[in-house]
């Protein structure tokens, strides 16, 4: 099953994670600076919902070239929109922006959106700064978590995989053990689904420090057999490859390997993707649209 992603707001992000890579992918381009919502062209919108619908997708993530969580109106918006066609909506953010939302703004979110998808390269928020690099410093992610639980918002983790040091030193595989600490401590948080996903590297013939320190750091080994062996129950595969497990009661979805976040399907699109003027099938690669 394909996914439906809507790019909100502009390339501006509170954060300048050391790997990102949704500004060096050539589609799916959109504003610098100005109006969040400059140039979102909602009857093409409505449009991409009803070519999505008719290929039975069931799901919007609400995501952006830049933090969307930055844009609270156009977010919303847009939210609101998605769900008057009947779509489930999850809005993917690296979590500091929300983390300042208020009451009611979060109240008004709930009522559009379900799931809440949170970045993370760690559950420590000092080592998680470290990659991410917010502006004026780390955020809470357990606060958050239950901030957004005490809504009836469901939070997904999506943790980044990745050596601490450089790959020319030594360095070990996760193991049974490693999943399984993380697992426990979002448990713990009030997590209640977890993704582990190998950091993509985009076709460029450019290199740039987001691609050097993804090929130096990323881990893109293929860890689902360590996630087979701790499951009670494999739940769901995914058309591009991922697969999803109960492992103690958490969900845990596994998309590590060579690839990363940027498995292509020929066969199959991944993902279509309503970058505001388009849609596309594709992250990567600006002939891929569909209209």
């Amino acid at each position: 099953m394909a996914s439906f992603s809507v790019c909100c707001g502009n390339k501006a992000c509170d954060a300048n994670c050391r790997c990102c890579i949704s500004k060096i992918t050539c589609a799916c381009d959109c504003n610098d600076i100005g109006s969040p919502d400059k140039d979102f062209n909602w009857d093409k919108l409505q449009w991409a919902i009803d070519y999505i619908k008719v290929r039975q997708v069931p799901s919007a993530l609400i995501t952006g070239r830049g933090e969307p969580c930055l844009h609270q109106k156009h977010l919303l918006d847009i939210a609101a929109e998605l769900r008057q066609r009947k779509l489930h909506v999850e809005v993917q953010t690296n979590g500091k922006a929300l983390s300042t939302w208020s009451y009611d703004s979060i109240n008004e979110l709930k009522r559009y959106c379900g799931n809440v998808a949170i970045s993370v390269f760690s559950l420590d928020p000092r080592e998680n700064n470290e990659i991410m690099r917010f502006n004026n410093g780390s955020y809470d992610i357990c606060r958050l978590v239950n901030y957004l639980n005490a809504f009836g918002i469901t939070v997904r983790l999506v943790y980044m995989l990745y050596f601490e040091n450089h790959k020319s030193s030594y360095q070990e595989k996760k193991d049974s053990a490693w999943f399984l600490s993380r697992i426990k401590i979002a448990r713990n948080m009030g997590v209640k689904q977890i993704t582990f996903r190998s950091v993509g590297i985009p076709e460029s013939e450019n290199q740039c420090p987001q691609i050097e320190w993804a090929e130096s750091h990323g881990d893109r080994n293929d860890y689902t057999h360590i996630i087979r062996n701790i499951a009670n129950k494999r739940l769901w595969d995914m058309s591009w490859g991922g697969q999803v497990y109960d492992v103690d009661g958490m969900s845990v979805c596994i998309e590590s390997g060579p690839e990363g976040c940027l498995t292509e399907r020929v066969e199959k699109p991944r993902s279509f993707i309503f970058d505001g003027q388009n849609l596309r099938y594709s992250w990567q690669y600006e002939g891929a649209i569909i209209f």
